[in-house]
């Protein structure tokens, strides 16, 4: 997923959240993608996100079903974080990994929801061929 991720979402990018807000992300190291919510900082495992590609592809996926299936990563309450349901399928959009946007109002009756592509990109645990980690910095984005 890093080598996925890295590749459409930068350090510094501001993305809407479906509902209101924004996430920015902070940093992206091969391990993990670190973004901001309001004040809070939140690590979000790539080994995550590709097992919960892996449940879902070719599938719609809401983030209800993103929090029965990972409660540890997807609720609050099991030690996880309720933000990263909805920053999945934000990160899923962003790489082009749906079918269409981003639907639902985000109740408990009508939750937010996508339709994953049935795509073997992420079938396989990546080999790191590019370790660099990207971190906030102020020097200017290269071309």
């Amino acid at each position: 997923m890093y080598n996925i991720v890295s590749r459409c979402i930068r350090v510094g990018d501001i993305m809407p959240n479906p509902q209101r807000g924004v996430s920015i992300i902070v940093a992206i190291t091969p391990d993990k993608i670190v973004y901001r919510r309001g004040k809070s900082e939140i690590n979000y495992p790539f080994s995550a996100m590709r097992q919960t590609y892996q449940a879902f592809k070719g599938k719609t996926v809401s983030t209800g079903d993103l929090r029965k299936f990972l409660p540890e990563i997807y609720t609050s309450q099991k030690s996880g974080h309720s933000c990263n349901a909805p920053f999945f399928l934000m990160v899923m959009t962003a790489c082009g990994l749906t079918n269409g946007p981003i639907q639902g109002r985000g109740h408990a009756f009508y939750p937010y929801y996508i339709e994953l592509k049935d795509d073997d990109i992420v079938q396989q645990p990546e080999i790191q061929q590019d370790t660099q980690t990207q971190e906030e910095s102020t020097a200017p984005e290269k071309n």
